[in-house]
Parts: structure tokens; sequence; C-alpha cells
């Protein structure tokens, strides 16, 4: 991540939120992911790959989500992470 970003951002606007953005370690997704980190949320991501070192502070779970074992592992990650 670098520390510039261009756009304004309310840094309380998804402060208590809990945030899942899946792809989150390229492109799209990890824009995504930085706009809700940015505001305040807690936020997790998933992704087939590894992020980039240093890229995000984001609670990571490498896992496909287009298999059942896959998704059943970001959820178990979630919940135990975050539920408790």
């Amino acid at each position: 991540m670098t520390n510039s970003y261009p756009f304004v951002v309310s840094v309380d606007e998804f402060k208590g939120k809990r945030v899942l953005v899946t792809g989150g370690t390229k492109g799209i997704g990890a824009a995504i992911l930085r706009r809700f980190e940015l505001s305040g949320a807690a936020v997790a991501t998933t992704a087939r790959s590894e992020p980039a070192a240093g890229q995000a502070r984001a609670l990571f779970i490498k896992a496909d989500i287009g298999t059942a074992r896959g998704a059943q592992s970001v959820l178990d990650r979630i919940q135990q992470e975050w539920v408790g």
C-alpha cells in the first residue's frame, strides 16, 4: 500500500463494521479492501494467492471459495477470529 490516497475518506465511516472482501490481494479487490480499512472497518479477505508483503493489515485467509471446502474454511476462520 502507498501512503497517499486520492479521495477524501472519513476515518469513522465504517467504524465498528466488519467486512469480507473476496479476491482482496489484487486489482479491484485490493482497492476495495484498502478503502474499507481507511474508513475504519475491520476487514477480512480471501484469495487463492498470498498478498504482497506489507499490502494490508486485514485478516487474510488463503482459500478457493469456488469450492465448498474453501468457503467453509473462510467461515470457520472468521468465526474463530471475530466471534470467538
